[in-house]
């Protein structure tokens, strides 16, 4: 049988990274880190501040959590578990490489692949070694984000891509937007190709070996939760929702701190990593009371979550056809949470169909198939509340 919270969170947690990852897909990288002018208006400083507050970090930190869980309801041979991720690293590059650089799939599978060998592990050394690698991850980023880099002049030759990528500059910069600009609003070419594979060099070898050990940290935590029966018994672990305000509040003055021009001091990163985590945290534990047959939405976002690789892959097609048919740097803030959510509902409208008639998704099939040869059944089991 299959618990069907698990599923659910990950259907919804699916509009959260969507809601996040828009701004990177159809807009200059700088529009989407720094804060808005102090002139702009109330709709683009709203927007800033809802995307950062209550979806940056926060489901992605969720997806974390519900990677470990699905470790461990899936149990079996561990030998399939590291087939898969085998096989899962080379999907998350090749996404990363030909359509979103900010891939995530490629670290899930680095850090994922021992999971597996980690389940008989006793409670108390997941938690020693989860706190161990979140607060490494915590010095490394806080040191990362000391760093200052000088900033260096645009070549006068070269390809725009080459000229992108050999220039130390800050993505905020009007030229570098400018030049962002040209290579994207070209198309689908090979200087938009080679621009993103630049960027997802960097992206995804900061994605293994420093934000890895957040991501290493949070599935060791929803092993552990996983192990206590969380699914079966979620108020046991009520306490933990106190992380939705706690992670608030600490956000909160992260994100103001962000809005000051201040987006990388010590206070302000430490703030933000430890509140979007407690945040994911609590947010998981008040959502695993998800239970019961549910409404129409309910099926829809169950559906999604059982289809979430499909539908991850799916999100990121639509949005790079939307980069280049026109619209790149033309969608706000407030424009972009639109698009999201229609995105979104598309998808699982599209999964609940699908499955009506297939037992997994198109993607998970392929991909199990490839792994070990058959399409086997999604990571955890079908449980009645």
């Amino acid at each position: 049988m299959r618990y069907p919270a698990p599923d659910r969170i990950r259907g919804l947690a699916l509009l959260g990274i969507l809601v996040v990852n828009i701004g990177f897909m159809v807009g200059p990288i700088g529009l989407v880190l720094d804060p808005p002018a102090a002139q702009s208006d109330l709709a683009e400083r709203t927007g800033w501040w809802l995307v950062r507050l209550g979806f940056e970090s926060k489901f992605m930190a969720l997806f974390a959590l519900l990677f470990g869980a699905s470790v461990m309801l899936a149990g079996g041979d561990p030998k399939r578990h590291e087939a898969r991720m085998l096989r899962l690293f080379p999907i998350g590059v090749l996404h990363g490489l030909l359509l979103f650089f900010g891939d995530i799939l490629h670290a899930y599978a680095v850090w994922g692949f021992p999971l597996a060998r980690l389940r008989g592990v006793p409670g108390k050394w997941l938690l020693f070694c989860g706190s161990i690698a979140f607060c490494w991850y915590l010095a490394v980023t806080t040191a990362v984000h000391s760093f200052e880099v000088a900033e260096s002049p645009f070549p006068n030759t070269g390809s725009p891509w080459w000229r992108l990528a050999m220039a130390s500059a800050d993505p905020g910069d009007p030229a570098f937007i400018a030049l962002e600009t040209e290579v994207v609003q070209a198309g689908p070419s090979v200087d938009s190709t080679l621009y993103r594979m630049v960027v997802f060099t960097y992206v995804g070898i900061k994605g293994v070996f420093q934000t890895g050990w957040r991501v290493f940290a949070l599935f060791l935590l929803g092993l552990w939760l996983t192990r206590r029966r969380l699914w079966d018994t979620p108020n046991r672990f009520r306490l933990l929702c106190w992380g939705i305000p706690i992670g608030l509040l600490l956000e909160t003055a992260a994100i103001y701190g962000m809005s000051l021009g201040k987006p990388y001091g010590m206070a302000t990163t430490v703030a933000h990593e430890l509140g979007s985590v407690l945040l994911a945290l609590g947010l998981f534990v008040g959502l695993a009371h998800w239970r019961g047959e549910g409404g129409w939405l309910t099926r829809h976002v169950q559906a999604a979550g059982r289809m979430a690789l499909t539908v991850y892959l799916l999100q990121s097609c639509v949005m790079f056809a939307l980069a280049h048919s026109g619209y790149w740097g033309a969608i706000d803030r407030a424009a972009a949470l639109g698009v999201a959510v229609v995105t979104w509902v598309g998808c699982i409208f599209f999964c609940e169909r699908w499955l009506r008639r297939f037992p997994t998704g198109p993607v998970e099939h392929l991909w199990r198939s490839w792994a070990d040869g058959t399409c086997g059944q999604h990571a955890t089991a079908t449980k009645d509340p």
